[in-house]
């Protein structure tokens, strides 16, 4: 699971969502509908639940896999990101997630 590591300097307004799920090689991920992986970095402050199966959001909101989300962010290239799992570099972008 990604989680982005300082809270943003600047606030991404699209509107997204999609159903969390996870890839055969077990990264975390939000089906868009599109067929393409869209890998997800989550809000500052969000938390892997006790059984990995979900994320507890920094309002204490919680998604489980199969769950859908949607709020504000942006899509973006993974290249700029630190810390990407090996089994998750295969996404051809990423979603930034700031809020639900």
């Amino acid at each position: 699971m990604l989680v982005a590591p300082t809270k943003p300097d600047a606030v991404m307004l699209a509107g997204i969502g999609g159903v969390l799920t996870r890839t055969p090689l077990g990264c975390m991920i939000l089906d868009v509908g599109d067929g393409e992986e869209t890998l997800t970095q989550f809000p500052y402050g969000s938390t892997l639940t006790a059984d990995g199966q979900g994320v507890t959001l920094p309002d204490q909101t919680t998604v489980h896999i199969g769950g859908s989300i949607s709020g504000a962010g942006g899509i973006g290239d993974p290249g700029g990101l630190k810390h990407v799992p090996l089994q998750c570099v295969s996404a051809t972008r990423v979603l930034y997630l700031q809020a639900a």
